[in-house]
């Protein structure tokens, strides 16, 4: 459905804010990709081209490249947005906006220019990597037992309950001595940030490893207590 003159005058007259954006014809690529990615990782927005600060409507006289621009701004994000948002230009009391729609529910975490953005009021903020973790895994749905947990250390695991977990694990009330030379198959295996793990021997354990990038424990399906 067509984007009616009375519904951009609505979005005007709500002022620039969580969802509202304006902007001026002399906008660059990259700014519109960053206000599209803000969005995108938000609960999604609009924004107005031919707008000004103070509410003032002033119109897009080169039409067509400002469309353009727009929709090859949203394919410059990663991952690309130009299939999802939706472009329109309304006349608005005889002068021309450029609608750019970006929907509530997309499902990634969105990076445009140098960096992640999040809408914060009417600003788009660059977000830290700490933010940047949290929303992934908010959007990727990772299980819980699978989750990533950048601010633990070796000092948070007990070792009481990590020694009473592999006495349960593997079945046996003593240190199996002959588990020495064992060690997990699994080596390979990829941690949750999609590089290699980095692995090192738990203290106290034979076969157990945890990834120094995600903080993954990894055992061997014969692993027991040192």
């Amino acid at each position: 459905m067509s984007i009616s003159a009375e519904q951009v005058q609505a979005w005007v007259a709500q002022n620039e804010g969580q969802t509202v954006e304006f902007k001026l014809e002399s906008v660059t690529q990259t700014e519109v990709a960053e206000a599209v990615a803000s969005f995108a990782n938000g609960s999604g927005g609009v924004l107005l081209i031919g707008v000004r600060d103070d509410q003032t409507i002033l119109g897009v006289r080169q039409l067509k490249d400002v469309v353009y621009m727009a929709y090859a701004a949203a394919h410059t994000i990663t991952p690309r947005l130009d299939e999802q948002v939706k472009v329109e230009d309304v006349e608005v009391d005889g002068r021309r906006v450029v609608v750019v729609i970006v929907p509530d529910d997309c499902a990634d975490t969105y990076l445009a220019g140098s960096g992640y953005r999040q809408r914060q009021g009417a600003k788009n903020v660059l977000m830290t990597a700490q933010a940047v973790a949290e929303h992934v895994r908010l959007r990727a749905a990772i299980p819980f037992d699978r989750q990533p947990l950048p601010a633990t250390t070796f000092a948070s695991l007990s070792e009481e309950k990590l020694t009473t977990f592999l006495r349960e694990r593997s079945g046996q009330n003593r240190p199996d001595l002959g588990a020495a030379n064992r060690r997990p198959r699994n080596r390979k295996t990829h941690c949750l940030r999609r590089q290699a793990c980095q692995w090192v021997l738990l203290p106290n354990t034979r076969c157990a490893l945890a990834c120094l990038r995600c903080s993954v424990i990894l055992l061997s399906d014969d692993c027991t207590i040192a």
